[in-house]
C-alpha cells in the first residue's frame, strides 16, 4: 500500500464564476487590455484534515463560504479581493472567530 499523504485527509468544493468585462474599457489604460476581465467567484468548501478525530485544531473539520472579486489586467496577472466565512467544528470557536478578509497577487510567465 502507498501512502499518498492524504488518506483520511478528505476534502471538497464547488465554485462559480462569472467573468465580464465591459468592451468600452478595452483599450483606455495601460491595465484596461484587450486581454483584461473582472470575475465575480463564489466558493464553498469542507475540509477534514484528521478523520479519526472530531475539531483538534482550528483547521481541522472546517467549512467556508468565500465570496472574492478578481481583476485581471493581463491573462497571467491576477489581483485578488475576497471574504472568507469561516466554521469549525473546534470546542469553543466562536461564530466569526474565523472570518477571513484576502488580498492576493499572482503573476507569472
Amino acid at each position: 500500500t502507498i501512502n499518498n499523504g492524504t488518506a483520511g485527509q478528505p476534502g471538497w468544493y464547488a465554485e462559480l464564476a462569472y467573468d465580464f468585462f465591459p468592451a468600452s474599457w478595452r483599450g483606455k489604460h495601460v491595465l484596461l487590455t484587450d486581454e483584461s476581465a473582472f470575475t465575480i467567484v463564489v466558493r464553498v468548501e469542507g475540509l477534514d484534515l484528521n478523520e479519526a478525530t472530531e475539531g483538534t485544531t482550528l483547521r481541522d473539520d472546517i467549512s467556508a463560504v468565500t465570496i472574492g472579486f478578481c481583476f485581471r489586467p493581463v491573462r497571467r496577472t491576477v489581483i485578488k479581493i475576497a471574504y472568507a466565512f469561516v466554521d469549525s467544528e473546534l470546542p469553543g470557536f466562536g461564530s466569526g472567530e474565523g472570518n477571513q478578509f484576502v488580498l492576493e497577487w499572482s503573476s507569472y510567465f
